[in-house]
C-alpha cells in the first residue's frame, strides 16, 4: 500500500508539470477544465460515468465563473488529457 502512495504522489506531481507546459490563454479557460478533471478523476473514492463527470465539472467552472462547457468540448479535453499528456483515462 505504502508503494501505491507513493506511486499516486509521483503520477499527480508529473500530471501537475505535463499540465504547466500546456497553459492554455485564461480566454479559453482550458488549463482550468484539465485541472478540475485532473482532481475529479484522480479521487479513487468517487466513481463518475461520462454524464455525471460533465456535469460535476461544470459545477465546478460555474463556481469559479466560468461558463459550462458542452459535450464535444468534453470528450476533446478528456481526449488530449488521455492521448496528448498519457492520462490513464
Amino acid at each position: 500500500m505504502h508503494l501505491y502512495f507513493e506511486l499516486v504522489v509521483l503520477y499527480s506531481r508529473l500530471v501537475e508539470e505535463e499540465l504547466d507546459r500546456f497553459k492554455m490563454p485564461e480566454s479559453k479557460n482550458a488549463y482550468t477544465r484539465y485541472l478540475i478533471l485532473d482532481e475529479c478523476l484522480r479521487n479513487e473514492f468517487a466513481q463518475f460515468t461520462l454524464t455525471s463527470l460533465l456535469k460535476r465539472l461544470n459545477e465546478k467552472l460555474v463556481e469559479k465563473d466560468i461558463s459550462p462547457i458542452g459535450r464535444t468540448q468534453f470528450h476533446q479535453d478528456l481526449n488530449f488529457l488521455e492521448y496528448d499528456l498519457g492520462a490513464p483515462i
